[in-house]
């Protein structure tokens, strides 16, 4: 009985510690017409049934595919219109937005935390 309340207790605790790694970008580059200032942001994190998603002011993203190594994270969503894909790594990080066109819009900025 005390060991199965340990891994009721344990598997609670790691419910509720899901980490998410959150990212903002100081930048926005439309194609070849320059980059200005941006608030956008969204956090990486793990859905209750453990699939990853981009969580952003307009939606949940599911991520498709993802890479993630020591110190980088590489994930690709699609969703509303577009492909996202996020690059990460100790010198910032990038998301590259796909829209019809083709149309593609460039952030720069930063990610921190941890999956």
């Amino acid at each position: 009985m005390l060991r199965q309340l340990g891994l009721a207790a344990l598997m609670a605790l790691m419910a509720g510690g899901a980490q998410a790694m959150i990212c903002t970008f100081e930048a926005e580059c439309f194609e070849q017409d320059g980059c200005m200032d941006s608030g956008f942001g969204f956090e990486v994190t793990t859905s209750d049934t453990g699939t990853l998603q981009f969580v952003t002011e307009f939606g949940d993203l599911d991520v498709v595919w993802s890479s993630d190594g020591i110190g980088t994270f590489s994930g690709l969503a699609t969703g509303a219109g577009a492909d996202y894909f996020l690059t990460t790594g100790s010198e910032g990080a990038r998301l590259s937005v796909h829209l019809d066109g083709p149309v593609a819009v460039t952030y720069i900025g930063q990610c921190e935390g941890g999956l």
